[in-house]
Protein backbone atom coordinates (compact mmCIF):
# COMPACT_ATOMS: atom_id res chain seq x y z
CA UNK A 1 0.00 0.00 0.00
CA UNK A 2 2.83 2.40 0.73
CA UNK A 3 4.12 1.95 -2.83
CA UNK A 4 0.93 3.12 -4.53
CA UNK A 5 1.88 5.71 -7.10
CA UNK A 6 -1.49 7.39 -7.22
CA UNK A 7 -1.97 11.13 -7.19
CA UNK A 8 -1.99 11.52 -3.42
CA UNK A 9 0.33 13.29 -1.09
CA UNK A 10 2.09 11.53 1.74
CA UNK A 11 -0.38 12.77 4.37
CA UNK A 12 -3.42 11.56 2.43
CA UNK A 13 -1.87 8.11 1.98
CA UNK A 14 -1.09 7.91 5.71
CA UNK A 15 -4.65 8.96 6.56
CA UNK A 16 -6.00 6.12 4.40
CA UNK A 17 -3.54 3.66 5.94
CA UNK A 18 -4.46 4.78 9.47
CA UNK A 19 -8.19 4.73 8.79
CA UNK A 20 -8.16 1.11 7.64
CA UNK A 21 -5.41 -0.08 10.00
CA UNK A 22 -3.20 -1.20 7.15
CA UNK A 23 -0.02 -0.88 9.22
CA UNK A 24 -1.08 -1.84 12.73
CA UNK A 25 -4.26 -3.82 12.10
CA UNK A 26 -6.33 -1.36 14.15
CA UNK A 27 -9.16 0.26 12.20
CA UNK A 28 -9.74 3.83 13.36
CA UNK A 29 -12.76 6.09 13.21
CA UNK A 30 -12.96 9.24 11.14
CA UNK A 31 -12.86 11.17 14.41
CA UNK A 32 -9.68 9.44 15.60
CA UNK A 33 -7.84 10.01 12.33
CA UNK A 34 -9.12 13.58 12.09
CA UNK A 35 -7.96 14.36 15.62
CA UNK A 36 -4.52 12.93 14.97
CA UNK A 37 -4.16 15.03 11.81
CA UNK A 38 -5.98 18.14 13.04
CA UNK A 39 -8.59 17.78 10.28
CA UNK A 40 -12.38 17.66 10.34
CA UNK A 41 -14.29 14.41 10.04
CA UNK A 42 -15.67 15.68 6.71
CA UNK A 43 -12.17 16.29 5.35
CA UNK A 44 -11.06 12.78 6.37
CA UNK A 45 -14.15 11.38 4.64
CA UNK A 46 -13.30 13.34 1.47
CA UNK A 47 -9.73 12.04 1.47
CA UNK A 48 -10.98 8.48 2.01
CA UNK A 49 -13.43 8.84 -0.88
CA UNK A 50 -10.80 10.32 -3.20
CA UNK A 51 -8.30 7.53 -2.59
CA UNK A 52 -10.97 4.81 -2.72
CA UNK A 53 -12.15 6.08 -6.11
CA UNK A 54 -8.59 6.24 -7.40
CA UNK A 55 -7.96 2.69 -6.24
CA UNK A 56 -11.12 1.43 -7.92
CA UNK A 57 -10.12 3.08 -11.19
CA UNK A 58 -6.47 2.04 -11.03
CA UNK A 59 -5.24 -0.52 -13.55
CA UNK A 60 -3.22 -1.93 -10.65
CA UNK A 61 -6.32 -2.41 -8.48
CA UNK A 62 -6.14 -6.21 -8.32
CA UNK A 63 -2.40 -6.15 -7.63
CA UNK A 64 -2.89 -3.60 -4.85
CA UNK A 65 -5.81 -5.57 -3.37
CA UNK A 66 -3.74 -8.76 -3.35
CA UNK A 67 -0.84 -6.96 -1.65
CA UNK A 68 -3.22 -5.62 1.00
CA UNK A 69 -4.66 -9.09 1.61
CA UNK A 70 -1.19 -10.59 1.91
CA UNK A 71 -0.19 -7.91 4.43
CA UNK A 72 -3.42 -8.41 6.35
CA UNK A 73 -2.99 -12.19 6.55
CA UNK A 74 0.56 -12.04 7.89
Amino acid sequence: MKDISLDNDKRDKQIFIDLYGLEDGIVKTLEEVGGKNNLSVERIRQIEEKISNQLKNSPRFMEIAEEMLEDYNK
